[in-house]
């Protein structure tokens, strides 16, 4: 911790925060609508994720600095996040009074649009309740098992914009 990082941040035009950022120590971040899940509280006294999340990629400089500060920071809004180091991947199921930690099976780590994580139930959180997020999480396990083994970070030059050999 300590703002010392660079950091590269995706964001639309004018808008202060983001939605993906890439820090100099090898740490991603990114950020998707969460509000599918059925939680409709909207604290107003949080910093808002936007701001929350550009601050996290200029202080974390590790994957266990990133994990404490994801569990310990409650947001304004329920939010599904996706981030990674160069090792590890992991998706939080955020609402405004808890945090979740979902990894990946077999080193794949799929995001979607809806929580999954089933603990969810047992405080009146939706999961899996987005019909399109459940068709892309299929669709994406299955191409992945298609090609296990041979999937990589890199895209092929071959003029094919997948990332698998």
């Amino acid at each position: 911790m300590g703002g010392s990082n660079s950091a590269a941040i995706i964001a639309y035009a004018g808008m202060v925060g983001t939605i993906q950022s890439f820090n100099e120590v090898g740490l991603v971040l990114e950020n998707n609508y969460g509000a599918s899940s059925g939680d409709m509280d909207r604290p107003l006294d949080r910093v808002s994720f936007l701001i929350r999340d550009t601050q996290l990629m200029f202080d974390c400089s590790s994957m266990t600095g990133l994990d404490a500060a994801m569990k310990s920071s409650r947001s304004f809004y329920p939010l599904i996040y996706n981030i990674a180091d160069p090792k590890e991947a992991y998706c939080y199921e955020t609402t405004t009074f808890d945090v979740k930690r979902r990894g990946g099976i077999d080193g794949l780590l799929v995001g979607v649009n809806h929580f999954m994580i089933p603990d969810w139930r047992e405080v009146n959180i939706h999961i899996n309740n987005d019909t399109d997020s459940l068709s892309r999480h299929r669709n994406l396990t299955a191409l992945a098992e298609m090609h296990k083994g041979r999937i990589n970070g890199y895209a092929q030059r071959s003029g094919r914009s997948h990332f698998y050999q």
